[in-house]
C-alpha cells in the first residue's frame, strides 16, 4: 500500500510542476515592503537550542529562568 501511495505522490508532485511551471502560474504573492518597515527584529525565549525537558522561570525576576535538558544539566 505505501509503494502505491509513494508513486502517486511522485505522479501528483510531477503534474503540479507541469501544471504550475508550463503555465507560468506563480504560488507567491508580491508584498509591499512598506508593511514590514516599521518592524524590529527581537529574540523570543531561550538563547540556547536543542532539545528540552522543562522549563521554568522566576516570577519576581523576569531575567533568570531555568531549563532542563535532554542531555544532563541545568
Amino acid at each position: 500500500m505505501s509503494e502505491i501511495l509513494t508513486k502517486l505522490s511522485k505522479i501528483l508532485f510531477i503534474a503540479a510542476f507541469l501544471i504550475f511551471g508550463l503555465t507560468g502560474i506563480s504560488l507567491s504573492q508580491d508584498v509591499d515592503p512598506a508593511l514590514y518597515e516599521n518592524m524590529k527584529w527581537r529574540d523570543l525565549g531561550f538563547s540556547r537550542g536543542g532539545r528540552s525537558t522543562a522549563s521554568t522561570g522566576i516570577a519576581n525576576d523576569p531575567l533568570t529562568y531555568y531549563m532542563g535538558t535532554t542531555g544532563g544539566g541545568l
